[in-house]
């Protein structure tokens, strides 16, 4: 075997993956691997990594007291460099796996649902289908959905040492192994894919996996922060909608259209970090105040992007279109109260009441966005234009405005979308992202 070609397809626990298709996943991943170590720390980093490796695995299959202490002699002959390189290709050959592992299963996932088979246990359609089979009726079952809360509690766990850095390159590899059993792939795309997934590799092969230092208590804030902006803010409405597919699928012929079964807003999202004053002394009133402030300015950013997408969504123009008289009154008071949204372009939208709706909405997030910038850079004196939403409720009235006038109109499945999708997060989410737990004895 040449040094352009390690093989770790046999390391410690590929041999527990039983599946054809992910060992094929795995092999592939760890085989990158080991050319990016072959390629970057040389070939007698390789031999030690293949002579551990190779003996380890005939112990796990048969004990040998004079295998095991040539081993263990090899080990404890290594000098430092090497010993922490041989450390790094294992810790890192498993972190292959495990990315392997949940991309396989993600595309399994994704088969089932195309299919429109049964679903996995613990799903939403597995779930109902098993109440449907044990007589829940439709009124039962609403009765259980509004008593159903969901709300997720975040963390700064100390067990957890991987820098957020790293984990956003497992995420990259995640997303281009998925690519790859996407279906029909050209022999072109696939190389493409193997390079750009070498690199990654190549990175993690070159990146500290914990850090040099203890992340400070706003570390801490934003690696929570970041699975909202990378998941959960395109994971939420999707929860949402399965719930409301699964229920049209399994109760679908007892559901009446006049009394549909309404899906409450059961997600809900908790976090210790920066209020927690028992776990960390250096949770301060002042840090508290900041993490606040980091919520408030992580959602209303998404929550502006959003309203931007949706300004290239609802083009209706007039007179090809029409709007109900509530949203057109709203229209007219919003151009006096805010003109300033307007004053290098009064006709921007003139003849596109939802664009120029909108336009007035993210007119108001930025002024938002404006208020949290005067607490993070004071320095800069930011002044807000005082035209700022005092709270989720006043722009969750905007919203459900827009989707009154689709619905009214005969755009139901425009409104049932995007702007559907908008209006879950806001409720989930509020102006505030989450319960923040404030503990102190």
């Amino acid at each position: 075997m040449t040094t352009r070609q390690v093989d770790f397809s046999s390391a410690v626990a590929l041999d527990l993956l039983m599946d054809k298709d992910l060992r094929s996943h795995v092999r592939f991943l760890v085989n990158l691997l080991g050319e990016v170590i072959a390629e970057q720390s040389g070939p007698e980093v390789y031999q030690v990594i293949e002579q551990l490796r190779k003996g380890f695995i005939r112990l796990r299959k048969e004990d040998d007291v004079e295998l095991r202490q040539t081993l263990k002699d090899k080990i404890e002959s290594l000098d430092e460099l090497t010993l922490r390189e041989v450390i790094r290709a294992f810790n890192l050959y498993f972190s292959l796996v495990n990315t392997a592992e949940e991309a396989y299963h993600h595309h399994n996932r994704q088969i089932q649902l195309r299919n429109g088979g049964n679903l996995w246990h613990g799903s939403f359609l597995d779930t109902l289908t098993q109440f449907k089979n044990e007589g829940v009726s439709i009124k039962q079952l609403q009765d259980l959905l509004e008593k159903l809360v969901f709300m997720p509690v975040f963390t700064a766990h100390p067990t957890e040492s991987k820098r957020r850095t790293v984990m956003e390159i497992l995420r990259r590899v995640f997303l281009l192994d998925e690519k790859l059993t996407e279906g029909l792939i050209t022999p072109f795309d696939q190389q493409q894919i193997r390079n750009q997934l070498k690199r990654q590799i190549q990175l993690l092969w070159s990146t500290d996996e914990v850090r040099a230092v203890k992340p400070s208590v706003r570390d801490e804030i934003k690696n929570g922060l970041y699975y909202f902006n990378v998941s959960l803010f395109d994971a939420v409405p999707r929860s949402y909608r399965n719930l409301e597919n699964a229920l049209r699928r399994v109760y679908g012929d007892e559901l009446d259209p006049e009394t549909p079964i309404v899906v409450p807003d059961y997600l809900r999202f908790g976090s210790w970090i920066g209020g927690d004053r028992d776990g960390n002394p250096f949770v301060t009133a002042q840090t508290t105040e900041m993490a606040i402030a980091l919520q408030k300015r992580t959602v209303i950013r998404r929550y502006l992007e959003d309203v931007t997408k949706l300004s290239f969504i609802l083009t209706q123009t007039q007179p090809l279109c029409e709007i109900n008289a509530d949203l057109a009154t709203d229209i007219e008071l919003s151009e006096q109260r805010f003109a300033g949204a307007f004053s290098t372009n009064p006709q921007r939208f003139i003849n596109e009441p939802y664009r120029r709706k909108l336009y007035m909405m993210r007119y108001r997030l930025k002024d938002n966005l404006a208020v949290l910038e005067e607490f993070f850079r004071p320095d800069l004196q930011i002044e807000s234009l005082g035209v700022a939403y005092h709270n989720e409720d006043e722009f969750l009235a905007d919203l459900y405005l827009i989707h009154k006038s689709l619905v009214d109109n005969g755009d139901i499945a425009i409104a049932a979308a995007e702007l559907t999708d908008l209006i879950r997060l806001v409720k989930t989410f509020g102006f505030y992202l989450y319960n923040l737990d404030i503990r102190q004895e």
